[in-house]
């Protein structure tokens, strides 16, 4: 005859699920990890790659948004918002990961601008302002380096 020891548990974490150095929390009957720096996912087991990036504008309230693609947390740039002069309905944008610059398109009503600031929202400066009752800019091409922004 065998012998057998049944050992029952009801903390998830006792298998250590989390990979990658990431700790395990027990909530109730479930768990939850939290991964170490670089690392993403349920049980942490995906590399993060936080400067690729994804930028989305919205016109109500208007603003530039930014997320790491390995999340999708979106999150406003700080001062890209209504409150500022050059945020009215910001239309096309795109990123200089060089210079970490964000650019954009943007409509008051009157006049189309083409304008940039840094990812942290400073130094806002227009760099184009269109002649009153041209359309809007929903696409445009930067030569420098080769940067296409379009809505």
């Amino acid at each position: 005859m065998n012998d057998y020891i049944l050992f029952l548990t009801d903390d998830p974490c006792e298998s250590n699920p989390c990979w990658n150095e990431g700790s395990c929390v027990n909530s109730s009957a479930d768990f939850s990890c939290i991964c170490a720096p670089g690392f993403i996912g349920l049980f942490c087991e995906s590399q993060s790659h936080p400067l690729d990036l994804v930028f989305v504008t919205d016109l109500i309230p208007p603003g530039i948004y930014v997320a790491p693609t390995d999340t999708f947390n979106f999150t406003l740039i700080p001062g890209l918002d209504g409150s500022h002069v050059n945020i009215r309905q910001p239309r096309a944008i795109n990123y200089d990961p060089l210079e970490r610059m964000v650019y954009w398109t943007d409509y008051d009503g009157t006049f189309s601008t083409l304008n940039r600031a840094f990812l942290n929202g400073s130094g806002v400066e227009v760099l184009f302002m269109d002649l009153q009752g041209k359309p809007i800019w929903h696409f445009v091409c930067l030569c420098w380096p080769s940067l296409c922004l379009s809505d």
